[in-house]
């Protein structure tokens, strides 16, 4: 097999698909994952080949929070917003192109983006493979929702419909516009004709979760995999330096806090009422300021740890809560490491994650990121570090996931499917 994955995002976003590179690639498959340059050595260490991705996403969510904490004009800012993301995404569409030119086989990521139309003009079958469950389903709304209640099987595919028209209004004009000039297609009418195409098409979908955290929908048919979490193992053994290794022996675990790479404004404001949280709950605390600047390190007691950021791995096992904003990876791995979570949903899929893990009763669903409160932060570490329940329900879903293999079995479904396809 001569796979190229396609990824669009951040480091977070990419590692699920570099783990299921290095999966497919120890199966003695050639593999080239397409990301932006700033993750090309991290993926050649794993002995994949980067492919250039030109636009950085996470750069350029990065860039708009700067403009909009300099009070720069919003109608302005979102003119130019949208230029630039329409251009990076043609941009992006056309190095998918590129990149897949010796292919035999495309694996696309959550909402497949161009990934028929790129697997049709090079003649190769297509895979979506995706960690969030975003196929419809009357069996919960939209994990692309804020609001989870669960009002019946129609009112969650009305949830899949809204998302839908929302996923559209971004990505529709650019990709068919691409699609129209560089490939003689005509126009997709809507994201939901895509997702029509997949199903007729008999696509597979790799559900890169645990079907221990979200089970598989009654009404999902045999194209759609639920393969487990695609974790990616170090490459090399990872130590930590004297100093961290210190701190963590000096006392009773710690708290972890971290929002990964979520762009936001008054990162010193919020890093104090996370440590106001922490002096009131009498935690000790490891804050990871991250790339995305919601954190930064201040003045802080010995009793706090600031690190910018640290395998997951390694770390989160040895904390007694993750506080953290509800991506797809990081509340993978902290449900792996088997200590409770709360999470401060950001945006689009966290608040999903968030009533998950609540649901699960394996941590808990705090106010939004942007509205965090020392006060109420202070009364969800007390809970989750204080309920002996909760801590043995964490553990024992962390037990039940670690004995899952998501890459393995990831990897057996496409070496099957690619298989059949020669028959």
């Amino acid at each position: 097999m001569n796979a190229t994955i396609l990824t669009f995002g951040s480091r977070g976003d990419v590692e699920p698909y570099l783990a299921l590179a290095a999966g497919l690639r120890r199966e003695g498959h050639e593999i080239n994952l397409v990301a932006p340059w700033s993750y090309h050595e991290w993926i050649a260490s794993f002995g994949v080949t980067p492919r250039l991705a030109r636009f950085d996403l996470g750069q350029f969510v990065r860039e708009l929070e700067d403009e909009a904490a300099r009070g720069t004009n919003p109608i302005k800012r979102l003119s130019r917003m949208r230029r630039t993301f329409f251009e990076g995404l043609t941009n992006t569409l056309d190095d998918f192109l590129d990149a897949s030119g010796d292919a035999d086989l495309v694996i696309a990521p959550g909402s497949a983006l161009g990934a028929l139309d790129i697997a049709a003009a090079r003649g190769v079958p297509a895979v979506i493979a995706r960690p969030i469950p975003l196929s419809p389903t009357r069996d919960f709304p939209s994990f692309m929702v804020p609001f989870r209640a669960s009002l019946g099987g129609a009112y969650n595919r009305w949830t899949e419909r809204l998302a839908s028209r929302l996923t559209w209004r971004s990505y529709g004009p650019p990709l068919n516009k691409w699609r129209t000039s560089r490939l003689g297609l005509r126009p997709w009418n809507s994201h939901r004709e895509i997702t029509a195409e997949i199903r007729e098409r008999g696509v597979p979908t790799l559900n890169l979760h645990s079907p221990a955290v979200v089970p598989r929908p009654h009404d999902w048919d045999r194209t759609e995999h639920v393969t487990g979490y695609s974790f990616l193992e170090p490459a090399a053994t990872w130590t930590p330096d004297k100093a961290l290794q210190d701190f963590l022996e000096s006392g009773p675990a710690p708290v972890c806090v971290g929002f990964g790479s979520m762009p936001l404004r008054d990162p010193e404001q919020r890093t104090r009422a996370v440590l106001e949280a922490l002096g009131a709950t009498g935690q000790r605390g490891l804050v990871m300021t991250g790339g995305g600047g919601a954190l930064t390190r201040v003045d802080a007691p010995d009793t706090v740890f600031f690190a910018e950021s640290l395998p997951f791995h390694w770390l989160f096992p040895r904390m007694a809560a993750v506080i953290h904003h509800g991506g797809a990876g990081t509340t993978a791995a902290v449900l792996r490491a088997g200590v409770p979570g709360i999470i401060l949903p950001h945006a689009i899929d966290q608040f999903a994650w968030a009533h998950q893990i609540e649901k699960l009763g394996v941590g808990l669903r705090g106010p939004a990121l942007r509205r965090l409160d020392a006060k109420l932060l202070s009364a969800l570490i007390t809970q989750a570090t204080g309920d002996a329940e909760m801590r043995e329900r964490a553990s024992s879903k962390g037990l039940e996931i670690c004995a899952e293999d998501g890459v393995s079995r990831a990897v057996e479904v496409l070496q099957r499917y690619m298989l059949e396809l020669k028959r």
